[in-house]
């Protein structure tokens, strides 16, 4: 059978025969299956190719979002203390609730004071929602995660967390992550996947951009 010319295709079916450099090293760039290429770049720790948030980044978002919440939390407070502030002065005609201690507080004060404690809890809780729980669970971002570049997300998933993680999520970090000693929040500064007791119970991660 006359063999093909040198350089010519093979004739359909035929496989295309591979030629080998010499000392039969592959081709720069490629290396068998299953085996890393020399010279690629290792993989860095994350989530969807994205590396988990350092401590720094999160402590600056955590203080951003302590120092905006406190704001507006206390712009909204300003009419309950108003309504407090004034109603000291319906005190009983001849008492003096500075100077006399026998005097009773009037009822209209009472009133006031107890309705303002609770409008302010409700508010707080509100407050919670729309500030941090729905954020997350929409975005994965408060205003201070956004300062940050960093983003809350599903471990699993890369997207941002369900609203039912993120409010589980809150509610551990609000009154158990930092119970003892903050112990709940250091723990990201050991954990593999950079996770806080928040982190771990929700499912979630922190996330750079």
């Amino acid at each position: 059978m006359p063999q093909a010319p040198a350089g010519a295709s093979p004739p359909p079916g035929y496989p295309v025969e591979q030629t080998m450099p010499a000392g039969g090293a592959p081709p720069t760039g490629s290396a068998p299956p299953g085996f890393p290429v020399a010279g690629a770049a290792p993989e860095i720790p994350g989530v969807g190719g994205r590396p988990f948030a350092s401590f720094g980044a999160r402590l600056i978002a955590t203080l951003v979002d302590a120092v905006v919440g406190t704001l507006i939390l206390l712009v909204l407070s300003i009419p309950f203390i108003a309504w407090m502030i004034a109603s000291w002065g319906t005190e009983p005609d001849g008492c003096n609730l500075d100077t006399d201690i026998g005097c009773q507080v009037s009822d209209g004060f009472a009133a006031a004071v107890g309705a303002s404690i609770l409008a302010l809890i409700l508010l707080s809780l509100v407050f919670a929602f729309f500030y941090y729980i729905r954020p997350i669970a929409k975005t994965g971002q408060t205003i201070g995660r956004r300062v940050a570049n960093v983003r809350v997300v599903d471990e699993l998933t890369g997207q941002p967390p369900s609203l039912g993680k993120s409010l589980v999520r809150y509610l551990i970090s609000s009154f158990i992550s930092g119970a003892i000693f903050y112990l709940g929040f250091l723990w990201m500064l050991w954990d593999d996947k950079k996770q806080t007791w928040h982190d771990k119970v929700a499912g979630t991660v922190v996330v750079g951009e």
